[in-house]
């Protein structure tokens, strides 16, 4: 369904995944594309992606020196990522997107929120690293137990082709971004000019991410709503990829408009 495909930009070649063709909305306008950036896990494909893709146009772009591809001159902080990501809207979209961050991608989403305001429609946050007072949560060293923290029904994950040292490269290749503090402060700093509408989305299982991140968020994002995904880990679009779907789907169909359906067992602040 989704197709690898090479964006030639100003620091080299970006690779990404697009699949889904975008639908129209009540004026009978296509829905802007949407871009998501995934965690440290690397790129996962799984049936949220596909639901997603159902109604919109979806490109997820591969982090440079995740997946076995090159890291890119000068691209080495969150910043420059951030800068990269917009830098990807412009070539590749036209522009203006809707931006979905996880985990990782949830730290770049904020870093392009404020630093490039004019390419963000909607924005989503779930499960977002770079927020972590006092270095609660984090992932564990054990592997054994980070598969456990990262997902409550590890059986609904698609196969995984990727060898034990790619996964482990993914990992250590956020230090290439220099993520070594747990609470990014010259973010939370500036996370009030966050011009974009945001939901904000926490599992109801999570111990890598801490509740106190969504209290930061919430605190400082102007216009927000808070859900919680009821009975999904860290990767909560993998354990609960229809409710993550659901409810991702909505508010970007919906916006300002957008409220929480109780029945999916989330809750909105």
């Amino acid at each position: 369904m989704f197709e690898r495909k090479t964006a030639e930009l100003g620091a080299g070649r970006l690779d990404y995944y697009v699949g889904g063709k975008a639908k129209s909305d009540s004026e009978g306008s296509p829905h802007l594309p949407v871009v998501m950036l995934h965690g440290a896990i690397g790129h996962l494909e799984t049936e949220a992606h596909r639901l997603l893709a159902a109604g919109r146009r979806l490109y997820m772009p591969i982090t440079p020196g995740h997946d076995g591809t090159a890291h890119l001159p000068g691209i080495d902080s969150m910043e420059t990522l951030a800068a990269l990501i917009a830098e990807f809207a412009g070539a590749e979209l036209g522009g203006r997107c809707d931006l979905i961050g996880f985990s990782f991608g949830g730290w770049q989403a904020c870093w392009v929120a404020v630093n490039h305001p004019e390419i963000v429609e909607l924005l989503v946050l779930a499960g977002s690293a770079g927020f972590r007072p006092g270095g609660k949560g984090g992932m564990p060293g054990s592997q054994r137990e980070l598969l456990r923290q990262l997902y409550a029904y590890p059986d609904k994950l698609p196969e995984n082709t990727r060898t034990p040292e790619m996964m482990q490269a993914n990992l250590e290749n956020i230090f290439h971004y220099d993520l070594r503090e747990p609470l990014d402060q010259p973010l939370v700093d500036r996370l009030g000019e966050i011009q974009a509408l945001t939901l904000i989305l926490h599992g109801t299982l999570e111990k890598i991410i801490p509740i106190e991140t969504c209290r930061i968020l919430s605190q400082a994002i102007p216009r927000h709503y808070l859900v919680y995904l009821y009975d999904a880990a860290h990767v909560l679009y993998a354990d609960q990829p229809e409710r993550f779907a659901s409810v991702v789907a909505d508010f970007l169909d919906r916006g300002v408009g957008f409220i929480v359906n109780q029945d999916l067992n989330s809750a909105a602040e």
